[in-house]
């Protein structure tokens, strides 16, 4: 079997014997929000693969409108070749007899940003722009010494959003030349293409930028995508 054909995402219907009551869903949703993995719109959990992490909205949803699921949707055809996108290997659509469909996905295990050392992060950092001195980018003019791994994180992250939010423009406020890498402006090229085609916005912070650890640690825009 070629890797392409593992990273690509298979998709499946799968009915479950019941309705779900969705008030409960929604008390479920509310509890879950003070959770470890758990954000307004799912939660994660774990799998018996150690490798693989579980994904499941908290409640049904519109995938037309759903942030998560239109993404995986829009990076299909680079997930393969595009290092900064999650490896998604299935989405399984629970439908209830009703039609109601709560997407669940499984997907690679990333890791938090901030938890790193912080030469590695200093190292995706050059590599995503292109510049020995890229967190000054930000305005900060501190030299590296004088940082922690929580710093140039919160810096590199501030920097991968500006940098999306500007395309297809450079970021207007930095005195430091970045030279961002090519396969981050495809992914911003397409991020804007399907906030254009959907009803969904773009929203990045500390929790949906996270890290593949292997022999060269990458940055992975997780879950940049949110229902507008």
């Amino acid at each position: 079997m070629r890797i392409d054909e593992i990273i690509q995402s298979k998709e499946k219907t799968s009915d479950v014997p019941q309705n779900w009551n969705l008030e409960q869903l929604k008390r479920d949703q509310l509890a879950a929000q003070n959770k470890k993995n758990a954000g307004w719109s799912s939660q994660g959990y774990t799998v018996d693969d150690p490798f693989l992490y579980g994904k499941r909205s908290h409640m049904p949803t519109n995938l037309s409108d759903d942030g998560f699921y239109q993404f995986i949707q829009a990076i299909k055809p680079i997930m393969d070749s595009n290092p900064y996108v999650p490896r998604v290997y299935s989405i399984k659509l629970l439908r209830d007899r009703a039609g109601n469909v709560r997407p669940d996905y499984r997907m690679e295990k990333l890791v938090h940003g901030q938890t790193l050392n912080k030469k590695i992060i200093y190292a995706m950092g050059v590599k995503t722009f292109g510049n020995e001195n890229w967190w000054q980018a930000t305005g900060l003019n501190a030299p590296y010494e004088d940082l922690d791994n929580i710093d140039l994180w919160k810096k590199l992250v501030k920097l991968v959003e500006l940098s999306i939010h500007a395309y297809p423009k450079r970021i207007p406020m930095t005195t430091v030349e970045l030279n961002l890498d090519p396969l981050l402006i495809e992914l911003g090229k397409i991020l804007k293409m399907t906030t254009i085609r959907n009803n969904v916005e773009i929203d990045l912070h500390m929790n949906n930028i996270m890290v593949r650890m292997g022999t060269i640690p990458q940055l992975v825009l997780s879950d940049p995508l949110d229902n507008n």
